[in-house]
């Protein structure tokens, strides 16, 4: 279990500091009043499920030995335009420069993707959609 402390820092920042001392500031975006410094806590939400897809796929990857040094991901995040204000779609696409060895390796580090801890503690309202891009 983790526990972090978030503390108002500014008109609409927060910080929140982590065990090794990194502080972590968010801002409200321009459009809703903020300064649109810093992320908001709505692009952490979608930079999390980037991060922990590739973080898991790569987890994977050292297991069935595939080399997935050069990856990368893109999140594209797409806000409500009804209220509650809410993210309605992401979109990720994951790079991966070098081609699995068979489909059954490609099919296990798609999944391994999809099933993330960021992405099945979604709500079922927010659309995600995953692109898998190999060897590009």
């Amino acid at each position: 279990m983790s526990t972090y402390k978030i503390s108002c820092e500014g008109r609409f920042l927060t910080k929140t500091v982590h065990s090794s001392g990194v502080a972590l500031i968010t801002d409200a975006p321009k459009e809703t009043g903020g300064e649109g410094k810093y992320f908001s806590p709505t692009d952490l939400l979608a930079i999390s499920l980037g991060s922990c897809a590739l973080t898991i796929m790569r987890q994977t990857a050292a297991v069935i030995h595939f080399d997935m040094s050069e990856a990368s991901a893109e999140v594209t995040k797409t806000m409500s335009q009804d209220k509650p204000r809410r993210i309605s779609a992401i979109v990720l696409r994951i790079r991966c420069p070098k081609l699995p060895a068979n489909d059954t390796m490609r099919a296990r580090l798609e999944k391994a993707a999809t099933d993330c801890p960021v992405h099945l503690a979604l709500h079922e309202s927010v659309d995600i959609r995953t692109e898998f891009l190999w060897g590009l």
